[in-house]
C-alpha cells in the first residue's frame, strides 16, 4: 500500500482531511426518497462562463448528478464516510472496483460536508477523488469500470467548474457505453443515462438550455429502469410552459420501475394540477400502498380529498400524515393547518 500511497498521493490527502471517520455503519439502509430533497447546483461563475446572471441557470441546473450518487443506500446516510472504502482499498490496491468505489465514496463524504468545508479541504476532496478514478483507469481494462471512472471524473470536474474538462469525460463515458460494453446491455444504459445527466448539467450552467433539456430528455430516454432523478428535468419543463410534459415521463418511469413510490406521486400531482383528480387519487393510493410510512403521499391526498369535499377520508389521511411526520417540522406545520381547517368546516 505504501507503493499505492507514492504513486497517486491519497494516503497524505485523505488523512489530511477533517473528519474522515464516522461512528455510523457505512452500509446504512436509506430509502432516497425519504430524505429530505436536498439538492445541489453548480456554482455561477463568470470566469467558466457559466450563467451569473441568469435565474434559470442557478434555479434549475441543479446537482442532480449527486443526487443519484446519494441515493446509492451505502452513500445516502447524512453521517456516511469515506474511511470504510479507504480501508478496503489499503487492503485490496491492486482492486480497480475498489479504488472507483473508494473515489465515489469521497466525492459523497463531501456532499454531506461541503457547507461545514474551508476551500483547502475541499480541493483536498476533489484532488483524492480524482487521482482514485485515474488510478481505476490505470489498472483496468474492464470497459464498465472505465465508463464509470470517466464519470466520477466528469462530476467532479463539473463541481470544479472546469466545465471543458467534465464534457470531455462525460463524453468520453458515453464512447466507452457504445463502442466497448455489449450493446442493450443494462450496465452501458446505466452509464450513459448518468453521462447524459452530467452533460445536462453542465450545459444548463453554460446557458445552453435547449442541448441541456435535448440532455436530460435522452438519460430518461436510455435509463435501463426509469431511476433518473427527474425533479430538476420537471422544473426546467415547468420554466419553460411544459411542465405537463412530464406526465407522460413519469408513466414511461412508472413502466420501467413500477414498485418506486416516488414516481406515482409525482404523476399524481402533476394529474391534479391537470384537473384529473380520479387518476390523481388513484396513483396517490398507489404510492402509499407502495410506501406506507411516507407522510407526504398522505397529505397531498389528503388535502385533494378535502378540496373534493371528501372530509372524513382526508382527514383520516392527514392523520396518518401526522403520524410518520416526526422528523420533518415543516410537513408537520402543514398538517396541522390542513387538519384545523377541516375542522372549521
Amino acid at each position: 500500500m505504501q507503493n499505492f500511497g507514492r504513486s497517486i498521493g491519497l494516503t497524505i490527502l485523505f488523512s489530511s482531511l477533517s473528519v474522515s471517520v464516522c461512528a455510523v455503519p457505512a452500509f446504512a439502509n436509506i430509502h432516497r426518497f425519504e430524505q429530505p430533497q436536498k439538492f445541489y447546483r453548480l456554482s455561477a461563475d463568470p470566469s467558466s462562463q457559466a450563467c451569473s446572471s441568469s435565474p434559470e441557470g442557478v434555479e434549475i441546473y441543479k446537482f442532480i448528478i449527486f443526487n443519484d450518487l446519494l441515493s446509492n443506500p451505502d452513500f445516502g446516510d447524512p453521517e456516511f464516510s469515506a474511511r470504510p472504502y479507504w480501508d478496503n482499498l489499503q487492503r485490496n490496491p491492486e482492486s480497480a472496483v475498489a479504488s472507483l468505489f473508494f473515489g465515489d465514496a469521497v466525492l459523497a463524504e463531501y456532499l454531506h460536508r461541503r457547507e461545514f468545508i474551508n476551500p483547502e479541504e475541499e480541493t483536498q476532496y476533489y484532488d483524492t477523488a480524482i487521482a482514485a478514478y485515474r488510478y481505476t483507469l490505470r489498472i483496468t481494462e474492464a470497459p464498465s469500470t472505465k465508463g464509470d471512472a470517466n464519470l466520477g471524473l466528469g462530476r467532479v470536474y463539473a463541481l470544479k467548474r472546469q466545465y471543458r474538462e467534465a464534457m470531455a469525460h462525460f463524453q468520453k463515458t458515453l464512447e466507452i457505453a457504445q463502442n466497448e460494453i455489449l450493446p442493450g446491455a443494462t450496465n452501458g444504459l446505466e452509464i450513459s443515462a448518468n453521462a447524459y445527466v452530467g452533460m445536462g448539467v453542465v450545459l444548463g450552467q453554460l446557458c445552453d438550455h435547449r442541448a441541456a433539456l435535448e440532455a436530460f430528455l435522452k438519460a430518461v430516454e436510455v435509463s435501463p429502469d426509469g431511476s433518473i432523478d427527474l425533479g430538476n428535468l420537471e422544473a426546467l419543463l415547468e420554466k419553460q410552459n411544459r411542465r405537463s410534459d412530464m406526465i407522460p415521463l413519469y408513466r414511461k418511469a412508472i413502466e420501467r420501475s413500477p414498485d418506486f413510490f416516488g414516481n406515482y406521486a409525482n404523476l399524481a400531482r402533476l394529474l391534479a394540477d391537470e384537473g384529473d383528480i380520479t387518476d390523481a387519487i388513484a396513483n396517490y393510493r398507489r404510492s402509499i400502498q407502495l410506501q406506507p410510512d411516507s407522510p407526504y403521499s398522505y397529505y397531498d391526498l389528503g388535502k385533494l380529498l378535502a378540496d373534493q369535499g371528501n372530509v372524513d377520508e382526508a382527514t383520516a389521511n392527514l392523520r396518518q400524515a401526522s403520524r410518520y411526520a416526526t422528523g420533518d417540522p415543516e410537513i408537520q406545520a402543514k398538517i396541522r393547518d390542513a387538519l384545523q381547517e377541516l375542522e372549521r368546516r
